[in-house]
């Protein structure tokens, strides 16, 4: 069984450990952003500026679905990263009132987790629309330069 001291040294260690998982989701969560959306973006660009011309081009509402859930897909995921660092913010906060508090739950730590677990519903859910829009982007992306180079 824990002592009270090594439990508050535990509960302190996890704080130090939520605060560097969040430095490096923050960062990795950027890359990600920026990686898909501006890659999917940029290669349809290129793809109808050197390839298919949009005044010949058929179905060009697959193009436009497209940008459209790419776009959704870059508003979703920065909405889930700030989502995802007010959660961690909460936690960390929620682990020091514990920690000063002899490693104890008060009412306004049980009102804190229960906000971290609303918002963490909130960006898991932000995160699979994010992926999802982001595929079938590419799904109807591909869709077009099927239709437009192949002619199926």
């Amino acid at each position: 069984m824990k002592t009270q001291e090594e439990y508050i040294e535990e509960l302190k260690s996890h704080r130090e450990s939520l605060k560097k998982n969040r430095d490096s989701a923050l960062e990795q969560t950027d890359k990600l952003i920026l990686a898909l959306t501006s890659g999917a973006l940029t290669v349809s660009f290129a793809f109808l500026d050197g390839i298919v011309d949009l005044k010949v081009a058929t179905n060009v509402g697959l193009i436009e679905w497209a940008w459209i859930l790419w776009t959704t897909s870059l508003i979703v995921s920065l909405a889930a990263f700030i989502l995802s660092y007010h959660i961690f913010r909460i936690d960390a906060k929620r682990i020091g009132l514990k920690i000063d508090n002899n490693g104890k739950d008060t009412e306004k730590t049980k009102k804190m987790k229960a906000t971290k677990d609303y918002l963490s519903c909130w960006t898991r859910l932000g995160n699979w629309i994010s992926i999802f829009s982001f595929v079938i982007g590419l799904v109807f992306f591909i869709g077009f330069i099927n239709i437009n180079i192949y002619g199926a």
